[in-house]
């Protein structure tokens, strides 16, 4: 595989498939940004890797758009990839701020980003 770059064949799933192409053996591993739970360590029966990288959350708005923090997206249509802990992690917290908003839901990230 090293040396023949057609052993190899790079495949996009869309995040709420990642973890069933996985286990099913469709895909032999899961190179994506994917959070390390509790949940998903103990109840899918997979294995993770050493991390190698960490990241976090933030909104990206329009400069002039007044926004400063979550509560001034009341009644805004967030886009955000289906499946994702960045889907439930935006749940929980417009939840614990009281702020009502719509989620844009997209299977693909390029998409999301398009919209």
């Amino acid at each position: 595989m090293f040396d023949n770059p057609n052993a190899i064949e790079y495949r996009t799933l869309p995040a709420v498939h990642r973890f069933t192409a996985l286990q099913t053996g469709e895909i032999d591993i899961l190179l994506s940004n994917t959070t390390w739970t509790i949940s998903r360590d103990t109840l899918i029966g997979l294995e993770f890797a050493p991390i190698i990288f960490y990241d976090g959350q933030g909104m990206m708005v329009h400069k002039n758009s007044g926004i400063k923090s979550l509560k001034d997206m009341q009644d805004s249509t967030i886009c955000v990839i289906s499946g994702t802990t960045t889907e439930l992690n935006l749940a929980d917290q417009m939840q614990i701020r009281k702020v009502s908003y719509k989620p844009l839901t997209f299977e693909e990230v390029n998409v999301a980003f398009s919209a």
